[in-house]
């Protein structure tokens, strides 16, 4: 067990005025399966803003992150059909030490991705196991 920061960015709308920043939090802690977690959250940054300890924790919590993306990390979907989701995956290292997950939303709910090499690219086959009735146009 280890403690988990997740550093977040806020913009707000009017700078320079007072603000609470209200959060309600949802998210899945996954290892062999995922555990939804639900918690709301209130912070004042005006409550003590030269906290020298919050200041650390939130600076160690960013440097903490993963570099952003590079050009050679990533997927790209390739042809599939309506059973299966299949993605090409690209990234530097060891492709054993890859792994896919997919998250399904708007009705969708995905399979186990299944891995296989092909030509030296690293291709993950998902099945769709459910769908929406009509595919959503919005995104």
């Amino acid at each position: 067990n280890y403690p988990v920061s997740l550093p977040v960015t806020f913009t707000l709308s009017t700078p320079n005025q007072p603000a609470v920043i209200d959060a309600d939090v949802f998210l899945g802690i996954c290892e062999t399966i995922c555990i939804p977690v639900q918690t709301r959250l209130s912070v004042d940054p005006a409550a003590d803003p030269d906290n020298a300890d919050d200041t650390a924790l939130v600076k160690a919590s960013f440097t903490a992150l993963p570099a952003a993306a590079k050009p050679d990390f990533g997927i790209n979907v390739l042809p599939g059909n309506h059973e299966t989701l299949v993605v090409e995956a690209s990234f530097p290292g060891d492709p054993q030490a890859a792994d896919f997950f997919v998250a399904g939303e708007r009705d969708y709910m995905f399979g186990t991705p299944s891995r296989a090499e092909k030509d030296g690219k690293l291709i993950f086959t998902v099945p769709i196991l459910d769908r929406p009735s009509t595919t959503p146009t919005d995104g």
